[in-house]
C-alpha cells in the first residue's frame, strides 16, 4: 500500500464545508442558482438562535438530543413526538428571527422584511412576495393527522415549505437551474397542487 497517496487521518476528519441557507429552506439551487441570497455570513444570530432553541426543547425533554434508549426509535409515537419538536423547534427559530408572535401569530410585515432582505435579485423579490402572501394566507390543516394531539402548530414549517414550493414552481424558465434534481423536484410539486 502506497502511504503517500492515502489521506491523513486529521484530514479526513476536518468537517467538510456546508452552505449557510440563511434561514430559508434552500430552494436558491433550483430558482436563481445559487447566488440568490443576500445575507450576513458574519453574523452569530442564527447559530445563536438555534443554540437557544435546541436548549429549549433539552429543557422539555431530556431525552431529546440522544432518544430514550428504553424505547423503540421507530414507533409510531416517538415519530409523532419527533415531529411535534420539529415543530416546536422551528417555531422557536421564527419566534427569535421575529417572524412569529409570541403567541404564535405570523408578523406579516416582518415576514416581507426578512424575505426581501435575504434574496438577491429584485424580480426574485417580488416573486417570493406573491408566494408568501399566498402561503400565508393559507390557514387549512385539515390535513395534519392527529393535529389536535401537538403541542406545536406546525404552521411555521408549512409557511417555510410552502414558499420554497411556490419559488419553485413558479420560477420563471429563464431563471429555474435545469438539471435533474430541480426538474424533478419541479414535476413533483407540481403533482402535489
Amino acid at each position: 500500500m502506497d502511504i503517500s497517496s492515502s489521506r491523513h487521518v486529521r484530514e479526513a476528519e476536518k468537517p467538510r464545508h456546508h452552505r449557510s441557507h440563511g434561514g430559508f429552506i434552500a430552494f436558491e439551487y433550483c430558482c436563481g442558482g445559487e447566488n440568490n441570497t443576500e445575507f450576513k455570513k458574519d453574523t452569530e444570530e442564527p447559530i445563536e438562535a438555534l443554540k437557544k432553541c435546541v436548549d429549549e426543547l433539552k429543557e422539555e425533554d431530556e431525552w431529546i438530543m440522544y432518544g430514550n434508549p428504553t424505547k423503540d426509535p421507530f414507533s409510531c409515537e416517538t415519530s409523532k413526538k419527533l415531529k411535534d419538536q420539529f415543530n416546536c423547534f422551528f417555531n422557536c427559530i421564527m419566534r427569535v428571527r421575529g417572524l412569529l408572535r409570541e403567541d404564535g401569530t405570523d408578523d406579516i410585515e416582518k415576514w416581507e422584511v426578512f424575505v426581501s432582505e435575504r434574496l438577491a435579485f429584485p424580480w426574485l423579490k417580488d416573486l417570493a412576495l406573491v408566494a408568501l402572501n399566498k402561503c400565508i394566507d393559507n390557514k387549512d390543516y385539515s390535513w395534519i393527522q392527529n393535529g389536535d394531539k401537538l403541542k406545536c402548530n406546525p404552521r411555521a414549517l408549512d409557511v417555510n415549505h410552502c414558499l420554497w414550493k411556490e419559488i419553485v414552481v413558479t420560477c420563471p424558465e429563464e431563471h429555474f437551474v435545469k438539471n435533474a434534481y430541480c426538474k424533478r423536484v419541479k414535476e413533483s410539486l407540481k403533482e402535489f397542487e
